[in-house]
């Protein structure tokens, strides 16, 4: 009885090959979206689908997350050339030149970053949208 003993735990212990056949791998982890998912127009980064938050980065470095929910309006006299993004937290102007792409894409939720650009850059390439200054006049949080 004692060698039966030793013998029936390793059996439980070790897995049977039938369930191993049976088991299902999981699913990969969903990662943020890679250049796969996003396209660049200018500076700026667009997904194809849409998003839960809108990233403002300035030159000097500093980025600002805002989400779309809080959204509440985008108003513009020539879209090509200026937008104002209403926030419920405040707003942010966006100034430059043949944004109209992006006027498009952030009606859509898929604009991932809006980035300032360099002039150098918009004197480069005259097709792509030209971020020249990004204004943030947005309240602190509490």
């Amino acid at each position: 009885m004692s060698d039966s003993l030793p013998q029936s735990i390793i059996e439980i212990m070790s897995p049977d090959q039938q369930i191993q056949r049976t088991r299902f791998k999981p699913k990969p982890a969903q990662s943020t979206p890679t250049s796969e998912d996003s396209q660049t127009v200018g500076r700026c980064r667009i997904a194809r689908h849409p998003q839960m938050m809108l990233a403002i980065r300035l030159c000097s470095g500093e980025v600002e997350v805002l989400p779309y929910n809080s959204l509440a309006r985008i108003r513009s006299d020539n879209s090509d050339q200026a937008l104002r993004l209403s926030f419920t937290v405040g707003e942010v102007v966006i100034d430059g030149e043949r944004l109209t792409r992006l006027f498009h894409y952030l009606c859509e939720h898929r604009v991932l970053e809006i980035c300032q650009s360099d002039r150098a850059e918009c004197l480069v390439d005259d097709t792509n949208v030209c971020v020249h200054s990004i204004q943030m006049k947005l309240a602190d949080p509490v």
